[in-house]
């Protein structure tokens, strides 16, 4: 918001400069905020309602009026800017209204309307900079001179001349003024009330994520007023570790809470806790292929120790020294004799339910039905599935044992001990993927059964726009700006999104960077969503997830656990 005010700061500066002679001071006015809710209604435009084209058009043509020099009011919009109420638009009102419109506005036009941005910036920039505004104002505003001296921005000019039409009070004009002006006017209206920064709040009470698993530093099972608050608090800003809560979150071992490790630990709010591990119920015989990459020993039974082998491979990677021998075998790519944190996640990802992935052997082996997507049933003991009934699965092993060592590191720091040496080395930081900032257009969910109805879907698609923001930090293309494309590129809504390529035009005529699509499927009783994410440049799958639900009524936190495990 600081950077946003210097620029339009800036800007001002930069407009008066252009106004021509500035008139004689006149006794101060009071601060002057021209109220959004007037200007719509001098546009004609109800309060709530989105504006039409025809609305859009006469509001441009309103802007371009009020700010193109001093004159008598002629209109409503004229009205509300006139702030010394003496009938006429002079120097310093226009200059508000290039500010408010021209400067304000075409500054956040990048989140309305992207392709319009685009065609607004100078080449080779694809979204609107202070610079793009300041030629802008000396080309609609600047006198014959600073005109011509304008008219050198050739790549500036050329572009905007060159094919660019409006309809303007029902005509059609081959015009840059029309075209700026209408980026204004788009943005005015659509631009979202910025919104004051809300505090992060811990739930307080039983312990039910696993960012309260963090918080609950007493291990009491709920999450008491002074943990909360102490959690809260730490959740700030990065700081050196000086809490038993600091430890737990320090999730990279540095000593230091990190805003990597803040963004991990509120990221967690919005997944469940681990479920507890019971006591050994095992052994369990080997029913699947799966199974006998964790059956180590080879005598058909899987142990409890040989889960607890193989999630702590998972969880650390390694050499042999650490990794079991079939695992090492299995995930080993490239050969090295170790697993890498790549490996090791690609193994962990093995273990769990997802789409059948067809150029894996290992895959192919596990579909034996030709489903296509390999449910737990399918993988079985490492999925949490057993001849006994269900199990903890490798993924809540895997968590348990960071939870339990982040927690005895928080024990011996509260109770001043020296952390005990452990034969494990310590995790190897999490390459996490980071596309905060970056604009993501949630392309839609589809659905591989009829038993989800639209509806439905288009919630999941809410519902992950919704953790996209939460957890991945980005800027949410708006979902008009993406029907609007497709009707562009004449895409049907039913098969706009049936390969990558057309998703990646959609989304490069959207102006996003970055893709997300979702199906669900519906395996036996449960809901299965697979998420994927696209570079719109490259074309390049940057990460895919997988989370289930129960029932429909389970599809939020469905999509938000989806959402976490990408980043």
């Amino acid at each position: 918001m600081k950077s946003r005010n210097v620029l339009l700061a800036c800007l001002a500066i930069l407009c008066a400069s252009c106004a021509g002679s500035p008139r004689p001071r006149q006794a101060a006015l009071a601060p002057f905020r021209p109220d959004p809710a007037r200007i719509r209604a001098a546009f004609g435009v109800a309060p709530g309602a989105a504006p039409d084209q025809k609305a859009v058009n006469s509001a441009a043509q309103a802007i371009w009026l009020l700010c193109r020099g001093a004159h008598p009011v002629r209109d409503d919009l004229d009205i509300v800017f006139d702030r010394n109420k003496d009938g006429r638009i002079e120097a310093d009102e226009v200059q508000l209204g290039r500010s408010y419109f021209y400067g304000q506005s075409l500054l956040v036009l990048d989140s309305v309307d992207p392709v319009l941005a685009a065609s607004l910036a100078a080449p080779p920039r694809q979204s609107l900079a202070l610079e793009d505004v300041r030629l802008w104002d000396s080309f609609l505003f600047s006198d014959t001179q600073a005109r011509a001296k304008a008219r050198r921005q050739a790549a500036l000019e050329q572009k905007a001349m060159a094919e660019d039409q409006l309809e303007l009070d029902g005509k059609i004009v081959k015009n840059p003024v029309a075209l700026i002006s209408r980026g204004a006017a788009e943005a005015f209206f659509r631009q979202a009330p910025a919104q004051a920064a809300k505090p992060f709040v811990v739930d307080r009470g039983e312990v039910r994520t696993r960012l309260q698993e963090y918080a609950n530093t007493s291990g009491s099972g709920a999450v008491s007023e002074a943990e909360a608050r102490a959690a809260e608090e730490a959740l700030k800003a990065p700081h050196p570790v000086k809490s038993a809560f600091d430890k737990a979150v320090d999730f990279e071992g540095t000593g230091n809470v990190s805003a990597a490790d803040i963004a991990e630990a509120k990221r967690a709010a919005f997944l469940p806790a681990a479920r507890a591990l019971a006591p050994a119920v095992g052994p369990f015989p080997v029913m699947t292929k799966a199974d006998s990459l964790l059956d180590l020993n080879g005598d058909g039974i899987v142990t409890e120790d040989e889960l607890g082998a193989v999630a702590q491979a998972l969880l650390f990677g390694g050499d042999a020294s650490i990794v079991p021998a079939k695992i090492l075998a299995a995930f080993d790519a490239n050969g090295d004799g170790k697993l890498d944190q790549r490996e090791a996640q690609r193994a962990l990802d093995y273990f769990r339910p997802h789409p059948l992935n067809p150029a894996n052997a290992l895959d192919l082996a596990l579909d034996a039905q030709k489903a296509q997507f390999l449910t737990p049933e399918m993988i079985g003991i490492g999925a949490g599935s057993t001849a006994k009934g269900s199990t903890p699965s490798l993924d809540e092993r895997v968590m348990a044992l960071r939870l339990s060592g982040a927690k005895r590191q928080a024990v011996a720091a509260a109770q001043g001990q020296a952390p005990a040496a452990s034969a494990s080395p310590p995790p190897a930081p999490r390459k996490r993927l980071d596309i905060a900032g970056k604009k993501l257009a949630v392309m839609g969910v589809s659905s591989a059964t009829k038993n989800v109805d639209q509806e439905s879907l288009d919630g999941a698609a809410a519902f992950l726009e919704n953790a996209f923001v939460n957890v991945g930090s980005v800027v949410i293309v708006d979902r008009s700006d993406i029907d609007k494309v497709m009707q562009e590129i004449q895409l049907q809504s039913s098969d706009a999104f049936s390969s990558e390529e057309q998703a990646v035009k959609a989304g490069k005529l959207s102006g996003a960077e970055i893709l997300a699509a979702g199906t669900i499927s519906l395996v036996g009783k449960k809901y299965y969503l697979n998420v994927k994410l696209l570079a719109v440049e490259s074309g390049e799958v940057l990460g895919s997830s997988i989370a289930s639900a129960d029932s429909p009524d389970g599809f939020l936190a469905m999509c938000q656990e989806a959402a976490v495990k990408l980043f």
